[in-house]
């Protein structure tokens, strides 16, 4: 019985303290040492002096800022565009007013020009009438007094 009883007990003793502390996470605590030149080290990596360390956490704290007066030069960037954009937009927005402009009114000026001529060329017309009228009446009177002149002298 005694053995039983030993036996048991160092079946408790040896898996008891195992299953307890298979449930827990150990905690490794961050250690900074200090290695001088020729200290035999654990593993292979970077070392860093406490200097590099000190920049590496300054920048790290900085990061934020540094992302932030990144992110407004980009918008400033794009702001510059977009405004340099719309300029030019507007820029060729009125020359093509202006230039619309201009061949609206050169196309009024050749319509105020054909209508003046045309109304010229119908009143000038109307005289061709009465001239070519008073004419034929001319001449009728100029060949019948012609021919009464030469009856009357013989």
């Amino acid at each position: 019985m005694r053995r039983l009883i030993a036996s048991f007990a160092l079946s408790a003793a040896l898996f008891l303290p195992s299953i307890a502390s298979a449930d827990e996470t150990p905690f490794i605590a961050p250690v900074i040492t200090p290695v001088t030149k020729g200290t035999p080290v654990p593993f292979t990596g970077i070392l860093l002096t406490p200097e590099a360390v000190a920049r590496i956490v300054a920048e790290a704290k900085d990061c934020p800022k540094r992302a932030a007066v990144e992110v407004e030069r980009a918008r400033g960037e794009e702001k510059a565009l977009s405004e340099k954009a719309l300029a030019d937009v507007k820029s060729d927005a009125k020359r093509d007013r202006e230039v619309m402009q201009a061949g609206l009114d050169q196309r009024d000026g050749n319509i105020k020009d054909l209508t003046d001529r045309l109304q010229k060329s119908e009143n000038s017309r109307s005289l061709t009438w009465l001239w070519a009228g008073g004419g034929v009446i001319a001449g009728a009177v100029i060949v019948t007094l012609s021919i009464v002149t030469v009856g009357a002298a013989k």
